[in-house]
């Protein structure tokens, strides 16, 4: 990162102490110790440090509690209060809502597909708000290869060498979106400002039925997949796992997103 902006390494900062955080049952800050999330999230930290040194320090004021986990202590989150006792299944998955909503889902089989554009709405809070229809990466510096072509001989000229990382924008039209957890947190209802939760034991069958809903309202003329995100570093990715459709910024990573759609 050594040509990214302070902002840029700033901002990667905050996005990855969001997910390296969470919440305890009692409502205080805690650490991510998930062994994967932990191989995903420490590395990632550690880099990130080691940049800030490079430039002189950890800036001040260079984050918030708004950059963190929503914290309830003394009292527990809600994410741990509506268990009651319950448990989760090793594989659920889990749509976060309005009371009404989710007892509309659960004892009418009623459920709201929105267009992906709406979820940039300004009044939507930080885990639900996101531009579903582009993700933006970086190509650095020191990998970028370019040359200009002669107007008359059509032959390259000396390589170029880029001043900056560059940023790589993929857009699409829009298209149907359904977005639900398939792993649980304590921190997730209070983040997406939640009060009740459905939650599934069975994808196959959920998926089967939800895909044949949608096919019987809206025939043959829309594609249906339903796939799990792909979370997305800007940085550090794959390639051959990158689709708009089905790729996020990795500051949503915490929410394990499984999301089906339609186009």
């Amino acid at each position: 990162m050594a040509d990214a902006s302070d902002a840029d390494v700033a901002q990667r900062f905050r996005d990855i102490l969001f997910n390296y955080h969470n919440v305890t049952a009692e409502g205080r800050l805690g650490v991510n110790t998930d062994r994967e999330e932990m191989q995903r999230w420490l590395p990632a930290l550690t880099h990130i440090l080691q940049e800030f040194n490079l430039r002189g320090g950890i800036p001040a004021g260079i984050g918030s509690k708004s950059d963190l986990p929503f914290i309830t202590f003394p009292e527990p989150p809600n994410g741990f209060k509506i268990l009651t006792g319950a448990t989760i299944p090793e594989q659920p998955l889990i749509k976060l809502g309005k009371k009404a909503h989710m007892a509309a889902m659960f004892e009418e089989g009623a459920i709201r597909i929105a267009a992906a554009s709406s979820y940039a709405d300004p009044s939507l809070n930080r885990a639900i708000k996101d531009n579903e229809l582009s993700l933006s990466t970086f190509a650095l510096r020191n990998e970028i290869s370019a040359q200009v072509l002669d107007r008359k001989t059509g032959k390259p000229g000396p390589p170029l060498q880029a001043i900056s990382d560059v940023t790589i924008t993929n857009s699409v039209f829009d298209f149907y979106a359904y977005c639900m957890c398939e792993k649980y947190d304590y921190r997730l209802l209070d983040d997406f400002e939640a009060v009740a939760m459905v939650v599934i034991h069975d994808h196959r069958a959920f998926g089967q039925r939800f895909l044949k809903a949608i096919k019987d309202r809206f025939g043959d003329d829309y594609t249906y997949i339903w796939v799990p995100v792909y979370y997305v570093d800007p940085y550090n990715y794959d390639h051959t796992r990158l689709s708009t459709h089905f790729s996020k910024h990795f500051r949503y990573a915490y929410q394990h997103e499984h999301l089906s759609t339609a186009e």
